[in-house]
């Protein structure tokens, strides 16, 4: 009997050293910030309608941050934009759905990171996703932020989102901007202007050029284009009428031209103009830009050219 009552002493003892070193709380600290125990996810991510990401905001914003978050409905549901290859699939990071930590509160997002075994394309495109979040948050606070794994390190960036932090282009506007046909300059538009002849490049320069010969370098990174092609200097009313330049969308201008009215003969000689065509708005030159000349030969030709950030042609 005594044995036995021993034996029972001894495993309430050893019970009770257990159950004083057992942890009562679990350090917040210690959390893997892209795993939160607690959080609870909302619905899969679905692409942001196309005509958010042509806002030239929006490009700006990308621009200067990387990558975006913003709410698009506050409260509700987020936007995340980030630029990558056109081709986007394994070539961009690819975001989970939103997980939202019920303390702070605070949004998570996991990301598959780009697959460097896949063959991307080297041009930029914007991408974009609506990420609904499981429940509604107090968007008149501000709410913590966490991308955890776009480089497939575990790395985290965070970042919030305020009360103002919407999606510029959701936001409503009381005088939208007109629609513009392509092919078309907006109003506003500025007049080109010429460049002075000792200032031109080369004959021999725009010849060597593949068809239609035409030239575009930046005159001013990201507000506006110095334009050269070839046409007549003894009868400039034979040439081609500069008209304006506009940005079509993120990372691309449209140069026009037009036909002249004059019906008579024109000489065959050759020349070069030139021409400073001024955006109506600024757009982002931290990256190379398409630019599509059109309206400079009778057959239509369009000539598309790609402009460097650092393509600057020198003028007085």
């Amino acid at each position: 009997m005594l044995a036995a009552l021993a034996l029972a002493g001894a495993a309430a003892l050893v019970a009770g050293c257990a159950a004083q070193q057992a942890p009562t709380s679990t350090d917040p600290g210690t959390t893997d910030p892209g795993s939160p125990p607690v959080a609870i996810s909302g619905a899969d991510p679905a692409p942001l309608d196309g005509t958010l990401l042509q806002d030239l905001r929006v490009m700006d914003q990308v621009a200067a941050e990387g990558t975006l978050v913003r709410w698009l409905e506050p409260g509700v549901s987020i936007a995340i934009v980030l630029g990558g290859s056109g081709g986007g699939g394994e070539c961009i990071p690819q975001p989970h759905a939103a997980a939202l930590e019920p303390t702070a509160p605070s949004i998570v997002v996991r990301f598959d990171p780009p697959n460097p075994e896949v063959m991307c394309t080297a041009d930029f495109t914007l991408h974009g996703w609506e990420l609904a979040l499981a429940e509604p948050v107090d968007a008149a606070t501000v709410v913590p932020v966490r991308l955890v794994n776009m480089q497939g390190t575990e790395d985290v960036v965070e970042t919030e989102l305020g009360p103002d932090d919407v999606l510029e282009s959701a936001v409503p506007t009381a005088d939208p901007q007109p629609s513009v046909v392509p092919g078309t300059p907006p109003p506003g538009a500025a007049e080109p202007e010429e460049i002075p002849e000792p200032q031109l490049p080369g004959f021999d320069e725009l010849l060597a050029l593949p068809d239609p010969n035409v030239a575009v370098h930046w005159a001013e990174p990201g507000v506006s284009l110095a334009v050269f092609t070839i046409g007549s200097r003894a009868a400039p009313v034979c040439n081609a009428v500069p008209q304006a330049a506009w940005s079509t969308g993120p990372g691309t201008i449209e140069v026009a031209f037009g036909p002249n009215d004059y019906q008579g003969d024109c000489p065959a000689d050759g020349g070069v103009w030139g021409w400073v065509f001024t955006l109506p708005e600024a757009v982002p030159a931290t990256l190379d830009v398409e630019v599509t000349v059109t309206g400079t030969t009778h057959d239509g030709q369009a000539a598309v050219v790609t402009v460097a950030p650092d393509d600057v042609y020198p003028l007085d």
